[in-house]
């Protein structure tokens, strides 16, 4: 199997490694990036990558891309590798403000979106996905059967995308800034440095994520955890409706972002080739 990637950033060269790990029968890869110093070193981490000069070229070699640009890169790739696109094309792009029906109308390819997360380097994890019209039973069991070997597919609608990727994508990184907003703390409070205290916290939570792996629910380890009258109860009953404040704020400024961001992709210019509006990005 032959799997093409434009775009070798962070989001690019994650799938790509945990691909070439994770599957039984690691891929051939073809990938390009603009800049030559990242795709050199990808090609040294991951030695089955093929590295070409142009995202025209990777269209030409293989039929299944992962296109991971930015939301502002995606239009001018769309361009180059237009002319070389056919019916037999899946296009799975990582940019999360296009529309998947639009873009599909206006190529013959079959489209797909994903919204993938750094968990997928441990093997685990979610895999958002948005797939178009034109992307059949067949396509969409072949495209979700790949991306089981890194994590968990999980299909999701437009009103849901923004939300579920803030708790799948985004999700790793707000828990890794309260782990260090809690070493910080701790730090603040008594005798230990932070840096120890996150050591701390990382060995606990690696532990915890077994727990979640057997069966426990967050319930179950409040109740393990939590004692009537004990220190646990004494603060969690001060974390619970500042935690929920908090995240409800994280939750409307991501919210708020993406509404810029589509807002300031509908306000530019129409595609002259197309005489269609260029597609949110």
């Amino acid at each position: 199997m032959r799997i093409g990637c434009i775009g070798t950033g962070t989001i690019g060269s994650m799938l790509i490694e945990a691909l070439s790990s994770k599957l039984p029968e690691s891929p051939d890869f073809v990938a390009c990036n603009r800049s030559r110093d990242k795709i050199a070193a990808l090609v040294r981490r991951v030695p089955g990558v093929v590295a070409v000069a142009t995202a025209a070229e990777v269209a030409q070699r293989a039929q299944t891309l992962f296109i991971c640009v930015k939301s502002t890169d995606l239009e001018p790739v769309i361009e180059q590798i237009r002319p070389f696109l056919s019916p037999d094309h899946i296009l799975l792009i990582t940019a999360s403000t296009f529309s998947v029906e639009h873009l599909e109308h206006r190529l013959p390819a079959r489209v797909g979106k994903l919204i993938p997360s750094v968990a997928q380097l441990a093997g685990g994890g979610v895999i958002l996905t948005q797939y178009g019209p034109r992307m059949g039973a067949d396509a969409r069991t072949t495209v979700d059967r790949l991306l089981s070997a890194i994590g968990t597919p999980i299909p999701v609608t437009d009103d849901q995308i923004r939300l579920f990727a803030d708790l799948t994508s985004c999700g790793p990184a707000f828990i890794a800034g309260l782990l260090q907003a809690f070493a910080r703390a701790a730090e603040h409070t008594g005798p230990i440095a932070s840096a120890k205290a996150e050591h701390l916290l990382r060995l606990t939570w690696i532990a915890t994520g077994r727990l979640f792996e057997q069966g426990f629910t967050p319930a179950d380890l409040r109740r393990r955890v939590s004692v009537p009258g004990g220190v646990t109860e004494a603060g969690l009953a001060v974390l619970d409706p500042g935690a929920e404040t908090l995240f409800r704020n994280v939750l409307t400024a991501t919210k708020k972002h993406h509404l810029s961001r589509r807002e300031g992709v509908s306000a530019r210019p129409r595609d002259r080739s197309t005489g269609t509006d260029t597609p949110d990005t």
